[in-house]
Formats: C-alpha cells, structure tokens, sequence
C-alpha cells in the first residue's frame, strides 16, 4: 500500500509538472509584442543606453529605436527695421569705403544679421555689408567661399 501511495504521489508531481509547463507555454505564447520604443519601455524591454536609445523588446527581441524630435534652431526676431539697418550700414565709412551699399537687404532670423550687398567687385566674390540687429554694428565682409 505503501508503494501504491509513492507512485500516485509521483504521478500527480508528473502531471503539475506537465500541467505547469503547459501553462507557462501557453502564457508565452500569448504575451503583447511591443510596437513601438514607449511600449517597449513598458513592457519591461531592456533599454540600451545610445542616442538615440534602443530598447529590445522581452517577447520577441525586436528592436525600437527612440523618437527624438531635433532641436531647433534659435531663431531672432529684428530688433531694427530695414531702413534702420542700412542706416547702420551706411555710416561711417566701414561699408561705404568700398563701394555703393545696396537699398535693400536680408534679414538671416538664424544669425540676426542684415545683409546688404555693396558695389564692389573681386573676381569669383561678392561684396557685403553685415549688419548685427542686436549690437547695431556693421562690418565689411568678401564672400568668397560656395557655401
């Protein structure tokens, strides 16, 4: 009796084995698989320390890479009016010495400077007058590069 006692015990640990095994199958087979890098994160994925960060996600190994949106440029606003800039340009005689400063100029709202072209000539350049909106400066520059 006693063995018979051994061998149902045994026989029951086998089948809550088997029945355990099963279950954790079945429970994997039906995990979430992440669709983009935020559920991945949530779901537990192993974040990879780069930049932009990586995660791999737990259920499937997939790889998400995570969004990052760019930083954007400072941009200025003028301080100056475009008449007040090429006043800047046109005194003294920093701009005027080299020749003719353009009516009209450019406002770059990247750098906060005013270009004016000037009537002076070098061969493969172009003659300008800078003007800085904040500091109210202008100075002569040859723009003789292709950028």
């Amino acid at each position: 009796m006693k063995v018979r006692l051994q061998l149902i015990a045994v026989l029951a640990l086998v089948i809550l084995v088997l029945l355990g095994y099963n279950i954790y199958r079945a429970y994997l087979g039906t995990s979430v698989a992440a669709s983009t890098f935020t559920e991945c994160e949530q779901f537990g994925g192993v974040i990879q320390e780069s930049y932009p960060r990586r995660c791999v996600d737990p259920a499937t190994g997939t790889v998400f890479t995570e969004v990052v949106d760019p930083v954007a440029p400072p941009t200025f606003e003028p301080a100056l009016t475009e008449a007040e800039a090429r006043a800047v340009a046109t005194q003294g005689d920093v701009c005027t010495s080299e020749g003719a400063v353009a009516e009209f100029g450019v406002f770059d709202s990247q750098t906060g400077l005013w270009r004016y072209a000037v009537d002076a000539e070098m061969r493969g350049c172009t003659a300008l007058c800078i003007v800085n909106d904040l500091e109210q400066t202008a100075e002569f520059d040859w723009n003789c590069g292709t950028d």
